[in-house]
């Protein structure tokens, strides 16, 4: 699905409820004012949903702007802020989750009218917040490596391979968006947010009924594919009926009505990640997945792409040249590396690579065993850890006994049915893995990796993959295991 697609859905959508908001409803404010509220409130559904599928997917994306807003605010002015972004990122998660949880109620409480003015300031600052992290993924484009962004002297012609976090992940994994289209994005929503600001008066406010129905009209379908406790609340949200009531219980009403579509959505979040992984993968990992034909099929395009030109950029004052193959072939020699950069400009490949495509570890020898993993016709148990939480001689003493009762009982019985369990985890060294694997009772052996990569796998910590004949047969959080038995019966 491309954003033009997103949008035009969300705008007929909108159209729809605008329709009914002025024609049936009877709420005759502002029909520009009330298509505005239904627009950005029906993205601000869609865009929380598809990241509420996996809140891990953004807390690992804040993770990445704080480590850049730290090296950025460094050695500069602003120095003494740099400190305070490693404890942010601590508390990813739960900036994650209230996030997409306010963004979600956002967009409801503009739909249905919920106390305009509170809701008018927090689209705004949300959104000028959005505006500020993809502005500042797109004009990492212009700062060179080993330049700060503050020294806008230094800057050089936009490149995509400078920008230091490739996308904003404003619709999750659904969907990538490049950086400047990111931005625009948020630029225009700047629009509506001043809108609302300056002409709260004239947003349109739903009646508890209207509201009701309003709330179950949206939120069903969604609550149907969350298979949560969206559908509950829905339930009991147009169970409440709300008849004919006085001003000051209409607002008593809709605040019941947030109350509960809050706490569903709280509910739906956590069930994502705290005990179980997302019931909806947007990740190139997804179960029934041939890991091996795609990452074979990723290698061949991208073996296939042809050099087209080369742009030099000049290490002094920044001139860039673009020159064909055969241009560069003929006056390379009055382009000394001395003073100039080289990149290269090559066609597109026929296949977009994905995460398949760095599908790497080092077993204990520093060898690469995937591309016998992904040959392997029998079962192999991938037990994965994107990180090992403690560290030698003082591990984290709940993770161990995820291991030990989750992991440990399955790890046995696989190996004595005679199949294959490796665990995976982050590059680390060797004897740390060791004292982790006694401390654990672990008698297999462990793969190291890149973190990134071992996240995008699997939304657990510990995660278990069954493989067999390099696919995907199936991915559990460590906590909802199913019984070894029924896990052999998969083909």
């Amino acid at each position: 699905m491309t954003l033009t697609t997103i949008l035009l859905l969300i705008t007929a959508a909108a159209l729809v409820l605008t329709g009914i908001t002025y024609y049936v409803l009877k709420h005759k404010d502002s029909l520009l004012l009330s298509f505005l509220q239904n627009w950005t409130g029906a993205l601000f559904l869609f865009s929380g949903y598809v990241k509420a599928v996996d809140p891990l997917g953004t807390a690992y994306k804040m993770e990445q702007y704080f480590a850049e807003f730290e090296s950025t605010f460094a050695d500069t002015a602003l120095g003494f802020m740099a400190p305070v972004f490693p404890i942010l990122a601590e508390y990813s998660v739960s900036f994650s989750v209230f996030m997409i949880v306010l963004e979600i109620i956002l967009g409801l409480a503009l739909i249905i009218g919920f106390r305009p003015k509170l809701t008018s300031w927090l689209f705004f600052l949300l959104v000028v917040s959005f505006t500020i992290l993809t502005g500042f993924t797109f004009l990492t484009g212009y700062v060179p490596s080993g330049v700060n962004f503050f020294s806008f002297g230094d800057w050089v012609p936009f490149a995509e391979s400078n920008m230091k976090v490739t996308d904003c992940g404003c619709f999750g994994d659904f969907l990538k968006l490049e950086p400047f289209t990111s931005f625009m994005k948020d630029v225009a929503l700047m629009v509506p947010a001043f809108i609302f600001l300056f002409f709260t008066k004239n947003m349109h406010q739903l009646s508890a009924k209207s509201s009701t129905i309003a709330a179950g009209v949206l939120t069903a379908p969604a609550g149907l594919l969350m298979g949560s406790f969206i559908p509950v609340a829905t339930s009991a949200v147009y169970g409440l009926g709300f008849p004919k009531l006085s001003k000051l219980k209409e607002k008593t009403a809709r605040l019941v009505i947030i109350g509960i579509l809050t706490v569903g959505t709280l509910v739906y979040c956590m069930s994502n990640y705290v005990w179980n992984i997302p019931g909806q993968d947007f990740r190139p990992f997804k179960v029934n997945t041939d890991v091996a034909a795609v990452k074979q099929a990723e290698s061949d395009a991208a073996s296939a792409v042809t050099t087209l030109g080369y742009i030099l950029t000049n290490k002094v004052d920044g001139t860039v040249k673009e020159l064909s193959t055969e241009e560069f072939l003929k006056v390379y020699k009055d382009y000394p590396e001395t003073d100039w950069s080289y990149d290269t400009k090559v066609s597109e490949p026929s296949i977009e690579p994905t995460k398949i495509s760095d599908f790497e570890m080092s077993d204990t020898n520093g060898d690469d065993p995937i591309p016998a993993l992904l040959e392997d016709d029998g079962y192999t148990f991938l037990i994965v850890a994107f990180k090992l939480k403690g560290e030698k001689g003082n591990w984290k003493s709940s993770y161990l006994n995820n291991w030990k009762e989750d992991i440990q009982p399955l790890a046995t019985k696989a190996l004595a049915a005679g199949h294959k369990v490796v665990g995976l985890t982050k590059f680390n060294d060797e004897a740390s893995i060791d004292d982790f694997r006694k401390n654990i009772g672990a008698d297999y052996p462990f793969w190291r990796g890149d973190d990134i990569m071992l996240k995008t796998i699997i939304r657990s910590n510990p995660g278990v993959v069954l493989m067999k004949d390099g696919v995907i047969l199936g991915k559990w959080h460590h906590s909802r295991l199913p019984a070894f038995e029924e896990m052999e019966e998969i083909r």
